[in-house]
């Protein structure tokens, strides 16, 4: 499938995601963050060993904000109708 598509590039990208989505009637209900469902499951996200020990390392020196940017970085939302 990744070849069939590499000439299909994502191109839906407004400012404003939230905006975006009200205007059209809907409004978000609930925001799930991927590391925090993964620990709630207790499903890890599979990650390559290299990868995984180094957020490790990162977290031990990282300001808490920043782990937090990190760990926010992917999710997806529930949204209803406004």
């Amino acid at each position: 499938m990744g070849r069939a598509m590499q000439n299909a590039p994502f191109r839906f990208a407004p400012a404003d995601w939230f905006g975006f989505y009200r205007e059209r009637g809907w409004q978000c209900k609930q925001i799930r963050y991927l590391a925090e469902e993964a620990e709630r499951l207790r499903r890890p996200i599979p990650l390559p060993l290299l990868l995984k020990s180094a957020l490790k390392i990162w977290g031990l020196f990282l300001p808490a904000q920043r782990m937090r940017a990190l760990r926010e970085f992917m999710g997806y939302t529930l949204l209803e109708r406004s």
